[in-house]
């Protein structure tokens, strides 16, 4: 991946190594461009230790690892995309990542429809192949580094729409239960003395006769988590027999927004998704 930024009278006066520190750049994404990438200024090759001026021309490249193709099958549906990162739409029941048993059904396999060839697969926000939605991607290394410190921080913002079983009396609240993961039932428990801290905040949309229509966001990001905490509150996401609801089309469960500030420019990118379940 090539980056070209200019630099301004702000950023002058400062080295390279210091100007990729104060964009947020790892130790090891430095590395990485100072040992297999292309450092150059004004496109002359210079090391991490070259002093930068007002007007020069930055340019960053880092090594492609290689990998292999990815099967191109239908494209995905792109809501947001720039040339570092990407915002799509996951479908219900599609798999993010191909394995053995799924090779050519995967949304991975959706996305090289999309970009082609030389696409490698970076998702940053990932989502259960039985949930809708919005999935955030990086196109290269180092966005998808900056990007998942992003998440580390937990300054990417998701917002789920779920259809619940029963009715909710309260307007909105807070669920506050460790969870646990069971990896041999492929399910995350509520476990008070051994679960890690999470938390999981809901707002009521509409109450129907046997169902309540939420918002929900996730303040921690365990799996399964938004799954679970519903479930341990009595109110499982309909279709969720995992979780001890009844059998239905599909499990009502669907990121409808994502809200993160974009790592180069600064901006605030806002991604919504109505679910169609959203009644």
């Amino acid at each position: 991946m090539k980056l070209t930024v200019k630099i301004t009278h702000k950023e002058q006066g400062v080295t390279v190594k210091q100007y990729l520190a104060e964009q947020g750049y790892s130790t090891s994404q430095t590395k990485r461009l100072k040992y297999g990438g292309v450092i150059a200024v004004n496109d002359e090759p210079v090391t991490v230790r070259h002093v930068l001026q007002e007007g020069d021309v930055l340019t960053l490249e880092t090594e492609q690892r290689p990998s292999s193709p990815l099967v191109a099958t239908i494209p995905a549906e792109i809501l947001f995309v720039d040339e570092h990162l990407y915002v799509a739409k996951k479908p219900y029941g599609v798999a993010i990542h191909p394995d053995r048993a799924h090779k050519s059904d995967t949304f991975g396999n959706m996305l090289a429809a999309s970009f082609g060839e030389n696409f490698r697969l970076r998702i940053v926000t990932r989502l259960d192949k039985t949930t809708s939605g919005l999935v955030l991607g990086a196109l290269d290394e180092v966005t998808a580094e900056k990007l998942n410190a992003l998440q580390q921080r937990h300054e990417i913002a998701k917002t789920y729409i779920a259809l619940v079983e029963g009715v909710l009396e309260n307007e909105n609240g807070e669920i506050d239960l460790p969870l646990a993961r069971i990896d041999a039932e492929n399910k995350t428990v509520v476990d008070l003395e051994c679960g890690k801290p999470s938390k999981t905040r809901y707002g009521v949309k509409k109450r129907n006769e046997n169902t309540t229509l939420l918002t929900v966001t996730p303040l921690t990001g365990r799996t399964h988590q938004i799954r679970a905490h519903l479930a341990a509150i009595g109110h499982p996401i309909v279709g969720d027999t995992l979780y001890g609801a009844s059998p239905a089309e599909r499990i009502m469960l669907h990121c409808e927004r994502l809200t993160f500030t974009h790592p180069y420019t600064g901006e605030q990118v806002v991604v919504t998704s109505p679910a169609d379940f959203n009644r």
